[in-house]
């Protein structure tokens, strides 16, 4: 038998899961302001690659668990807010 000619794709963090080239940009930040009673502002971002040949957007799994937890920070603002606003 005759070996496999065709060279097998390595996938990485940088690979588009859309169209499998590796074209994938660094993380962009959506950020956002969140302000407390105290008036402490803090800053917050959930992060995403995004295919600068398709321009799929992609979340690899580092910027996944930045994402939760950015999203559990905003969460506990936001439920501080509200019950400060029924307080």
């Amino acid at each position: 038998m005759a070996g496999n000619t065709a060279a097998e794709k390595i996938i990485t963090d940088l690979t588009c899961w859309k169209c499998g080239e590796e074209s994938l940009q660094p993380p962009s930040n959506n950020t956002r302001s969140i302000t407390s009673q105290d008036g402490a502002t803090a800053v917050i971002g959930t992060q995403h690659s995004t295919c600068s040949k398709c321009g799929a957007i992609s979340v690899n799994a580092e910027q996944a668990k930045h994402n939760k937890t950015v999203n559990r920070k905003s969460r506990r603002a936001s439920i501080r807010e509200a019950n400060r606003r029924l307080a």
